[in-house]
C-alpha cells in the first residue's frame, strides 16, 4: 500500500486502497476508496469499477488535503466487507 502523504481528522496516514468517509457540505455522509491512478490519489465511490479506466475518470475526486473531516475506515485487504455497504 503507498502513502498518499495525507492525514485524516484523527491524524491516522491515508494509504492506497483505503476506505475512507466524509462528510458533503450538505451534510450528506459519504464511503469512497482510495486510489493511486495515474498522476496522483482519488476518491472513487465504492461500486466504481476501477479495471475500466473510462469509468474512473467519469467518478474520480482529487483527494485533497483540505478534507480536512476524512476519516479512514479501515481497508479491503483487513476489512473487505466495508466493499459491501
Amino acid at each position: 500500500m503507498q502513502y498518499t502523504w495525507i492525514k485524516d481528522k484523527n491524524w491516522k496516514e491515508i494509504y492506497d486502497w483505503d476506505i475512507i468517509s466524509w462528510t458533503t457540505f450538505s451534510w450528506k455522509p459519504v464511503t469512497e476508496r482510495v486510489v493511486y491512478f495515474e498522476t496522483g490519489f482519488y476518491m472513487v465511490p465504492i461500486d466504481t469499477d476501477i479495471e475500466n479506466r473510462w469509468q474512473v475518470f467519469a467518478r474520480v475526486s482529487p483527494l485533497y488535503t483540505s478534507k480536512h473531516m476524512l476519516v479512514v475506515d479501515g481497508n479491503i485487504y483487513e476489512n473487505p466487507e466495508l466493499l459491501r455497504q
